[in-house]
């Protein structure tokens, strides 16, 4: 039986991986993942990324926002260019 402690610990921990879980529930950004995960280590450009898919750059910016502030995929600029890693 759930003490009142476990279901708040419970909802205490659903809570810190929401944005996580929401972000990989989609699945355009799980193949998006998918896809990097398979390419080089350097990084993956969204123009690139554009190519690779059936979407826009700005759909791709979306995702990739989305991803970055979940915590999985990081950004490094270069110049004027933004890798994504």
């Amino acid at each position: 039986m759930n003490t009142a402690l476990d279901i708040e610990n419970l909802k205490s921990l659903f809570t810190s991986c929401q944005k996580t879980l929401l972000a990989l529930g989609d699945e355009t950004r799980a193949q998006i993942l998918l896809m990097m995960l398979s390419g080089e280590c350097q990084g993956s450009r969204v123009v690139d990324i554009a190519k690779k898919t059936h979407l826009s750059r700005p759909a791709v910016s979306h995702h990739m926002q989305i991803l970055k502030d979940a915590g999985i995929v990081k950004s490094r600029k270069e110049g004027t260019l933004v890798y994504y890693i």
